[in-house]
């Protein structure tokens, strides 16, 4: 059985590659997986983040960063937090 962490972490360490290859549907896709996942589950993202790190290179790390700031911000936004 998956664990939520397992699922972000899996769709973190794709989405690089999903972006290089242009398929803007599965960007979406994984994108609002982790979304929901996040929003739902508060998991730390910057765990996550730190446990990618020996596995990606450091540009595919910047990319999951930008994402997971882009992802934190729509949730805010959402919560009626600051953007």
């Amino acid at each position: 059985m998956a664990t939520v962490r397992g699922l972000i972490l899996l769709k973190l360490y794709a989405l690089p590659s999903i972006y290089r290859q242009g398929d803007l549907v599965r960007v979406g896709l994984y994108e609002n997986d982790i979304a929901t996942l996040m929003f739902y589950y508060t998991p730390n993202m910057q765990e996550m983040l730190d446990e990618l790190t020996p596995f990606v290179s450091s540009q595919d790390r910047t990319a999951i960063q930008d994402v997971i700031a882009d992802l934190e911000r729509r949730i805010a936004r959402l919560q009626g937090g600051k953007v």
